[in-house]
């Protein structure tokens, strides 16, 4: 597997633990809204997870056409979710 392949798979996991470092860096509500936050971050880190394994078996199967847009739009929709799901305060 090349390294680029490596780096993406890695950004695509990373990418659902972006919820738990906003919830220490940004404001957040407090009460009922912080439980949105204890919900939607496991959420978030088994969608990235399922991404990413989605991703790794479409470079598996050789799937070179979709590669690159797939995983921007793997990506792009992750990113989505943490920011459309978060408690700002």
């Amino acid at each position: 597997m090349r390294a680029i392949v490596q780096i993406r798979i890695l950004l695509l996991i990373l990418s659902g633990f972006v919820y738990y470092s906003m919830y220490y860096l940004v404001p957040t509500g407090s009460g009922g809204v912080a439980l949105i936050a204890i919900i939607f971050a496991p959420i978030s880190v088994l969608l990235s997870l399922i991404f990413a394994l989605i991703y790794y078996l479409l470079v598996r199967f050789k799937k070179e056409k979709i590669l690159l847009v797939s995983f921007w739009g793997m990506l792009l929709l992750i990113l989505t979710f943490t920011l459309g799901t978060f408690p700002y305060r």
